[in-house]
Order: C-alpha cells, then structure tokens, then sequence
C-alpha cells in the first residue's frame, strides 16, 4: 500500500519557465519514503532519492 497523497511544487532551476512536481511516495511495505521529481514536459521521473526510515507509523 503507497501513499501519494502528498505533492509539493517546486521550480525546476534549469528550466526556469518549466515547474518540476514533487512527489513523496510513502510506502507502507517498505521501510522507505522515496522523493521523485516528475518532469512536466517529459512525464519521466528525472531523479529519485529514498530515505531509509528506521520506525515509520501510519
């Protein structure tokens, strides 16, 4: 079970009249919330970082 429901938008710096999405993807299986920065243009997720989370509850 993902939990997508939080999304901040951001500005991409090196496309300045392009906005990047940023998605935090909390999954509850994994011991991870993954941060992906989705393309506006494109659609593809360009970068994704995953922070280990040592005790998560939800």
């Amino acid at each position: 079970m993902k939990i997508e429901d939080i999304r901040i938008e951001g500005t991409n710096f090196r496309q300045k009249n392009k906005k990047t999405d940023y998605r935090i993807v909390i999954d509850k299986e994994k011991p991870y919330i993954s941060w992906l920065l989705q393309s506006e243009v494109s659609g593809t997720v360009q970068t994704a970082y995953q922070i280990k989370v040592m005790h998560l509850d939800v």
